[in-house]
């Protein structure tokens, strides 16, 4: 029974901890592939460990999963897929072969990443049925905290906001294409921004350097009432709105990109802006 060196746990663990956390920057399909490839090779290569040394390498999963208890699809690479990991070689100490070991790798990277990539072209084209025809009205605040909702809401123009939060990586990386899709449209009646969400530890300030740094040049809104989620059913970000006269016509995760198949941000917007 071979033990692995302190210094190589030390490596390994910051290695885990920065594909589990980080790699969402990169889209849930990737962050699903990774952490479920990263998780299935730490675990086994911990299964002769001692269990600290193993429950050390789920500090930043139980982390993350005591910040939100949803188990919504996108989050299971990190609430709940190195969970089964840990558990699976508690119970397994069989040692592989090199090529089993690349095979299973190769086999869950591919499930998680195409297998993701399917759930979120059914599922990012879903619009919240129960927040349709909704009025929006809450309190929207530019970067001086200055309420301009009345400006806003009661323009004539298709309203499309970009919904984020202070810990949302994808979110800010999609920016720059929510920013090109304001580009194709202006044109036409259509009014772009982002819009901030409130989270239990964001506060205004950080959301405001936040995005000062990531978009700078958007037209940036914040909004103060955490009871958005619950009454718009919202079960996550990024999450785009489109709104005209204050009632909402859609509410979803839809891709911005062509590359998604199926209805995109770009197509809802055409429909809506149809007579």
């Amino acid at each position: 029974m071979v033990k692995m060196k302190f210094k190589i746990k030390v490596i390994l663990f910051v290695l885990y901890a920065s594909i589990c956390l980080l790699s969402g920057y990169f889209g849930w399909k990737i962050q699903m592939a990774l952490v479920c490839t990263a998780s299935f090779l730490t675990f086994y290569f911990l299964r002769n460990e001692n269990l600290l040394t193993n429950l050390i390498f789920l500090i930043p999963n139980l982390i993350f999963s005591f910040y939100g208890f949803e188990l919504h699809l996108h989050v299971l690479p990190i609430k709940v897929f190195p969970f089964l990991a840990f558990l699976s070689f508690r119970f397994i100490k069989n040692e592989l072969n090199g090529l089993t070991i690349s095979l299973i790798s190769l086999l869950l990277f591919s499930l998680g990443f195409f297998g993701m990539g399917a759930y979120l072209n059914w599922e990012n084209n879903l619009p919240y049925k129960t927040s349709i025809d909704k009025p929006f009205d809450y309190q929207l605040y530019n970067s001086d905290s200055i309420d301009i909702k009345g400006s806003i809401l009661n323009s004539d123009s298709l309203i499309v906001f970009d919904g984020w939060t202070v810990n949302c990586g994808i979110c800010f990386k999609k920016m720059p294409e929510f920013n090109f899709l304001k580009e194709k449209f202006k044109n036409e009646k259509v009014a772009f921004f982002t819009l901030n969400f409130p989270t239990e530890d964001s506060s205004l300030i950080i959301a405001k350097k936040r995005i000062e740094k990531f978009n700078p040049n958007g037209r940036n809104l914040f909004t103060r009432n955490n009871k958005i989620w619950e009454e718009l059913n919202i079960m996550g970000v990024p999450v785009y709105f489109l709104i005209k006269n204050k009632q909402i016509l859609y509410l979803g995760h839809t891709e911005i990109s062509k590359l998604q198949v199926g209805e995109n941000l770009e197509d809802k917007i055409k429909f809506a802006l149809k007579p």
